[in-house]
């Protein structure tokens, strides 16, 4: 995960299609994979992209899968115990689809490759 990074655009675009992600329809939803985060939880992933001090982004505006992952898993804290170990679960499968996508050039609508 430490070795994939996403730039500032393919961050923004990743977020945009999260948040749309979530108004499809439930078949589309299942052909495009899955993500339990909700847009509250998403605020917090765009905030600690810019400040958080231990996974934001780094000079260059690129944050690696892992410091994502992290993020991820941060925001997720706010969540109720009885959905918080799936959506920790989902969003490594998450991230690790990401990886699959970008390390082998395979299709995401998510990043659009």
């Amino acid at each position: 995960m430490n070795q994939f990074h996403l730039n500032e655009n393919q961050f923004a675009h990743l977020i945009g299609k999260i948040r749309m992600y979530q108004h499809l329809e439930k078949d589309d939803q299942k052909s495009k994979g899955k993500f339990l985060l909700n847009d509250g939880q998403m605020n917090s992933v765009v905030k600690d992209y810019y400040t958080c001090p231990h996974f934001s982004r780094d000079d260059n505006k690129n944050i690696s899968l892992w410091n994502l992952y992290n993020i991820f898993t941060e925001a997720n804290k706010s969540s109720y115990i009885d959905s918080n170990l799936e959506r920790n679960v989902n969003a490594y499968e998450f991230i690790n689809m990401t990886a699959n996508s970008l390390e082998n050039n395979k299709p995401n609508w998510f990043l659009q490759l």
